[in-house]
């Protein structure tokens, strides 16, 4: 078995920004950085993120979206539907 390393995709909008600075205060992973020069927030080490969406709740104004990956979603289908642990609860016989 091995792990695959899921980046999450960062959609930010500058031009919403309030600067209140929530999503730094927040993101305990680091992912967040305020850009003094351009007042607004920026996602310096995406590749950190683990997905919690901290950042999104904590936005008053929704500036932000973290999208994760679709093969996380895939995979899970994929043992979802394979794992007989699940089939005497969730499938219905046809």
């Amino acid at each position: 078995m091995y792990i695959k390393k899921l980046t999450a995709t960062i959609s930010f909008d500058a031009a919403k920004c309030i600067g209140c600075r929530n999503c730094t205060r927040i993101c305990f992973q680091d992912v967040w950085r305020w850009n003094e020069v351009e007042k607004h927030a920026e996602s310096k080490y995406v590749s950190d993120c683990i997905m919690c969406y901290q950042c999104e709740l904590a936005c008053p104004n929704h500036c932000m979206e973290i999208i994760p990956p679709a093969e996380q979603f895939y995979d899970a289908l994929v043992r979802f539907n394979t794992d007989e642990r699940y089939e005497k609860f969730y499938r219905k016989e046809v």
